[in-house]
């Protein structure tokens, strides 16, 4: 659950952050690659088009704060689409840690305690979200009917993560 607190942090320190999306964009693929050397494979595109795709994507979801009904379903099939790029449990962990630090160095002394703890609560309810359809769940644990069917390897994977 994300507070209105947490969703006012993330907000403004959106605020901040989203003027130099392209330089904070290639920060975080820089911390990412240095955390996992091999999550750079998975990226087939050129940086200089996935950067701005990472950074619509977050302004999505801060400007959805509001209304997360709106925005879940987007975040639930990007969830579906990362299945297909090899992505697993433990690299969604991979992310919010290269995320909760590239915020930490573009934010410096703005990255208070409490920015920290609005971004990883918006993160952990984001990546909950991409996860369970990933699985092919909804919110409530149910089985989604829309999603394609994961093979038997990529079940065992996302099993083995957890």
């Amino acid at each position: 659950m994300v507070t209105a607190r947490q969703k006012s942090l993330v907000e403004a320190s959106w605020a901040k952050v989203s003027p130099m999306a392209l330089q904070v964009a290639e920060l975080f693929y820089d911390r990412l690659f240095e955390l996992d050397p091999l999550l750079e494979e998975k990226f087939e595109r050129e940086l200089t088009e996935q950067g701005p795709r990472l950074m619509r994507a977050v302004g999505m979801v801060v400007a959805g704060l509001d209304d997360l009904n709106d925005v879940l379903p987007v975040v639930r099939d990007i969830g579906r689409r990362h299945v297909g790029y090899g992505v697993t449990m433990s690299h969604y962990t991979t992310f919010g840690k290269a995320w909760l630090w590239t915020l930490e160095q573009s934010l410096a002394e703005d990255f208070t305690t409490s920015v920290k703890d609005a971004w990883t609560a918006v993160y952990g309810l984001v990546s909950s979200v991409m996860i369970e359809a990933a699985e092919g769940r909804d919110a409530r644990g149910e089985p989604e009917s829309s999603v394609r069917h994961l093979s038997a390897a990529t079940r065992a994977s996302l099993r083995q993560a957890r």
